[in-house]
């Protein structure tokens, strides 16, 4: 049969499910803090809440982590405002599956941690569509941020933690920007080859227009010149 978790209502436990739909007001929470449940499908309304629960940055799907195995298809149907969106609430706990921070998660790096598994495939995803809950996540995100994604075969739902970009991979970043930026500048040429009148190229060579006097100028210029006691002096 199918089981609709709705407001109120809190569907817990390992084992097998046939199809569960969440709604608004209702929350899921696979195995036992934490665990796997297997579900024939699943669907995701808007106002629902998945309790995702895990006692370890490194823990493997149902095994130190909540896990939901989907023998058929994942549809997801929630809205994108504030009121509509379903919620993932990631939740930290010790290795007794109590309230604590985990021992082994590094904020300057990033996870992913599979949320389900959908053997038909997951249809209506929209990041849009989730917001993360980390209330009940102990640890210090310094800066860094969880999102929901979907894996490229849309299979696969995951919660993924992204860190902030440690001070000097941003000024690679930023020093590479502009380094292309001054080339494009020191590079530029005129259809005939030739830079702008009075720059410099990237050789250290000034181009640009040089005024040149006429032949005939200096021929002239030339005879014009008289030796006066030994001393040779222009006109």
């Amino acid at each position: 049969g199918v089981l609709n978790v709705n407001f109120g209502s809190v569907a817990k436990g390992a084992g097998t499910f046939g199809s569960v739909v969440v709604t608004d007001g209702g929350k899921f929470s696979p195995g036992n803090s934490p665990g796997m449940a297997t579900l024939g499908s699943l669907s995701l309304n808007s106002g629902g809440r998945y309790d995702f629960e895990l006692n370890s940055a490194l823990a493997t799907p149902g095994n130190g982590a909540d896990f939901l195995n989907i023998t058929g298809n994942l549809n997801i149907d929630a809205g994108t405002s504030e009121n509509g969106r379903f919620t993932i609430a990631i939740i930290s706990l010790n290795s007794g599956n109590s309230a604590a921070p985990l021992t082994d998660f590094n904020s300057g790096r990033a996870y992913s941690f599979p949320l389900a598994i959908a053997a038909a495939g997951i249809t209506g995803f929209s990041a849009a569509e989730f917001s993360v809950d980390t209330s009940g996540f102990q640890n210090d995100l310094a800066g860094g941020s969880f999102a929901v994604v979907q894996s490229g075969d849309a299979r696969t739902l995951a919660l993924s933690f992204q860190p902030v970009p440690e001070p000097g991979s941003a000024m690679l970043l930023l020093t590479g920007a502009l380094c292309m930026g001054l080339g494009t500048r020191t590079g530029s040429r005129n259809q005939n080859g030739v830079g702008p009148r009075g720059t410099r190229t990237g050789s250290g060579t000034r181009t640009g227009s040089v005024r040149r006097e006429p032949e005939r100028g200096r021929s002239e210029h030339r005879n014009n010149l008289k030796r006066k006691n030994g001393t040779i002096t222009t006109d």
